[in-house]
């Protein structure tokens, strides 16, 4: 599990030991597409990435992120009571992304 995710389910596990909580509704979302670009930036011509070349990952946008939870803060808690969402997009391999940065920037990758 990555440092991040284990902080992020960490924190949640402690709002659930606190005694009559009440209720918690989490949002969990894969990777953000917003950060491909920031910390995965081709650099000398090629595209770092810490998966295999033909591992999928999925890609979640926080535009759907923020829809998600809109819907969430909008509509009865007891709707959502302790409901956790794993939010996942649109997936792609790191052979993928590479092709589609290539596209994208009119410039071969690898």
């Amino acid at each position: 599990m990555a440092s991040v995710s284990y902080a992020h389910r960490s924190a949640e596990q402690g709002i659930l030991d606190i005694p009559n909580y009440g209720s918690f509704v989490a949002l969990r979302p894969g990777n953000f597409m917003s950060n491909m670009m920031y910390l995965e930036y081709p650099k000398n011509d090629t595209v770092i990435d810490t998966t295999d070349a033909d591992g999928s990952l999925g890609w979640t946008s926080p535009d759907d992120i923020a829809a998600v939870a809109a819907v969430v803060l909008t509509e009865d808690i007891e709707k959502h009571r302790d409901a956790v969402y794993e939010l996942n997009g649109d997936i792609a391999t790191g052979n993928q992304r590479v092709d589609i940065f290539t596209r994208a920037m009119d410039h071969l990758l690898s």
